[in-house]
């Protein structure tokens, strides 16, 4: 270090040891203290990215003009006369904010976990998704609707849509791209539709598909009947720059066919509209993909929107009730609602 110094800093005549430690001091402060607080900062933006993503538009919390909501946690214990669902969405492997979403997911321990698609976005196989959600499915209580990333392959080619990579690991659900099932011993019943245009059997109100659901809701004896599918038939979100409302094709008459509640996921946010008597659900915050932004002029049917956040959406039914939670990886409550019947 002292002959470095000498070659660097030059002096005449007898060394003075007292201005080699000046010298040695000055090298420490302005040399090396900085390189080493650059290497820290450079440790510590490859570790904040990789357990983040990009930020959408707006990550504030709005609620409509002229509307109002109470959020508070909806605390119903889980009985042997109650069922607890899991609702999870647009979500990528077992890293960032995907693992974190699925391990508060095990920490709530709902009896089932349900999806709105895009399970793991496109990740195949399927079973390099969270141990959690593999647990989950392993004992036959996880149940998935096809999103728009479940039905495509390299380079976006679609699959085949009689033999999807989905149906390969979801044995469970017997080929089938939509259809219902029924938790709690009769009290709720829900609909996964496949909601995306490359389904065969359609995905517009007059299809194939869209007659299968109103037949099997009306024929339905459930409590509760609940839709789930991924596009959204209404949404307030700015998708990387465009202006999205929601698909048009699934504007189903939901309601009228027997509907308590729609969820859906497809654009990264948080939303709560009400449309025709019930409430529209967008859970896209699983943690996966970039967080989409929240529109300046939402749909008049708005009435709590929030982005930049990930989690879930947490379901107690009872024979008298649906107890809706949206909570985040953090343990905030961002939305609760209750529907009575």
């Amino acid at each position: 270090m002292g002959a470095f110094l000498l070659k660097k800093y030059p002096i005449r005549g007898t060394i003075d040891e007292n201005y080699i430690k000046i010298l040695i001091a000055e090298v420490v402060v302005k040399k090396i203290i900085p390189l080493i607080l650059l290497v820290f900062g450079v440790f510590a933006c490859i570790v904040y990215f990789a357990n983040s993503r990009p930020a959408g538009q707006d990550t504030s919390f709005q609620i409509s003009v002229g509307q109002t909501t109470t959020v508070v946690p909806v605390n119903v214990p889980v009985t042997s006369n109650s069922v607890s669902l899991a609702v999870v969405g647009d979500f990528d492997g077992d890293y960032g904010p995907s693992a974190k979403v699925a391990s508060a997911i095990a920490a709530a321990n709902p009896n089932y976990i349900l999806t709105v698609g895009d399970n793991g976005h496109g990740l195949v196989p399927y079973d390099k998704l969270s141990p959690i959600y593999v647990q989950y499915h392993d004992q036959q209580k996880m149940f998935p609707a096809l999103g728009n990333h479940d039905l495509y392959g390299s380079n976006y080619v679609p699959y085949d849509m009689n033999n999807l990579p989905f149906n390969q690991y979801y044995t469970y659900l017997n080929g089938s791209r939509y259809y219902s099932h029924v938790f709690g011993n009769g009290l709720v019943e829900v609909f996964f539709l496949n909601s995306n245009v490359l389904e065969p059997d359609g995905n517009t109100v007059g299809s194939k598909q869209a007659l299968w659901l109103e037949n099997a809701m009306q024929q339905s004896t459930a409590k509760f009947k609940i839709v789930i599918l991924h596009e959204p038939p209404y949404v307030s979100c700015d998708m990387f720059g465009k202006n999205y409302n929601g698909n048009p094709s699934v504007r189903w008459p939901f309601a009228q066919w027997g509907a308590d509640l729609v969820l859906s996921g497809h654009c990264h946010i948080y939303e709560r509209l009400r449309l025709d008597g019930i409430p529209y659900v967008v859970d896209g915050i699983g943690g996966g993909g970039a967080v989409n932004g929240l529109l300046n002029n939402p749909l008049p049917q708005s009435i709590v929107r929030k982005n930049g956040v990930d989690g879930y959406t947490y379901i107690v039914a009872t024979d008298q009730s649906l107890n809706i939670s949206v909570i985040t990886t953090g343990g905030s409550v961002i939305d609760s609602f209750v529907i009575n019947k």
